[in-house]
């Protein structure tokens, strides 16, 4: 089961709270719409989510036009029924 962490509208996630729940970042290259996984490991945990766009730029066109988002990709809710997929 997965942990539910409830955040006040007032305060925005951090990475001990992205860690918690045991997602990762990703960010977005608004200018080519490239995208990538961001390595975070090295960070401490009070690190806010969305300011970590501001030490970024896009590794394919340069641009500094970085949107930055807690990966909840893993937490997506499973239809009934529905196996996970068999790892190789």
């Amino acid at each position: 089961m997965v942990e539910s962490i409830r955040l006040k509208a007032e305060r925005p996630a951090n990475l001990g709270d992205v860690r918690r729940l045991g997602s990762g970042v990703q960010a977005w290259c608004n200018a080519c719409r490239h995208w990538a996984q961001v390595p975070c490991d090295n960070l401490p945990d009070d690190t806010i989510v969305i300011h970590l766009s501001r030490r970024l730029r896009c590794s394919r066109c340069g641009s500094k036009n970085i949107e930055v988002r807690p990966d909840y990709s893993n937490l997506t809710p499973k239809l009934p029924g529905e196996r996970k997929k068999a790892k190789p």
